[in-house]
């Protein structure tokens, strides 16, 4: 069995010390058993804190009452009718608005309007982002065609125009047969002389 390390006396004091306690707040004690000097300091000082509470929350109450009614005779008065609507009026105005936003610095407008341009930021946006991946798209097309036609230049400048390229025909001749004869461009009636590697340069 387990034994407690509180001796007996005390456990005692503090069971009497919250019953006194309980009956000070459960218990309404007379201004005449307060002042008997018999009477225990723990018990006047929870009934004085007790009444205080009460005070408190009895002012409270009424203050909040005043406070309604107050407000609420108040609001139905024509003076404060008539200043709602000027107040209103005048905040709708259109050069009362313009000169609040040139004081302010600042673009008042309802949540429509709010909404309206939330709606074209974002779609604005979304269009800057699909305009940025084809830009980017364009830009690799566009390198790598740099990188063909440099290739493609590289080639042509291998055409020899004085080799031969059969019997009989040089490879100057045979560009102009196939440009004569099929109207193919320049650069690809030199590319088809230049299958046959006799009309490549053969220094380059």
């Amino acid at each position: 069995f387990f034994t407690s390390t509180v001796p007996y006396h005390k456990k005692f004091t503090m069971a009497l010390l919250r019953r006194k306690i309980a009956t000070a707040i459960i218990t309404d004690i007379d201004d005449e058993t307060l002042q008997r000097e018999d009477t225990e300091t723990i018990l006047i000082v929870i009934t004085l804190i007790k009444e205080a509470l009460y005070g408190i929350l009895i002012a409270f109450a009424v203050l909040s009452l005043a406070l309604f009614i107050d407000c609420h005779f108040l609001l139905k008065l024509p003076m404060v009718h008539n200043f709602r609507r000027a107040t209103m009026s005048l905040v709708n105005d259109r050069d009362t608005m313009i000169n609040m936003e040139e004081s302010s610095g600042l673009k008042f407008m309802n949540m429509d309007q709010y909404n309206l341009m939330v709606h074209e930021i974002n779609s604005v946006t979304k269009k800057k982002a699909f305009a940025k991946s084809l830009l980017e798209e364009s830009s690799a097309d566009i390198e790598k065609m740099d990188a063909d036609l440099n290739q493609y230049r590289q080639e042509l400048e291998k055409f020899c125009p004085p080799c031969l390229w059969s019997k009989g025909q040089s490879c100057s001749g045979r560009v102009k047969f196939l440009r004569n004869q099929y109207g193919v461009p320049r650069h690809i009636a030199k590319l088809s002389a230049m299958s046959q590697g006799s009309c490549r340069n053969p220094a380059m």
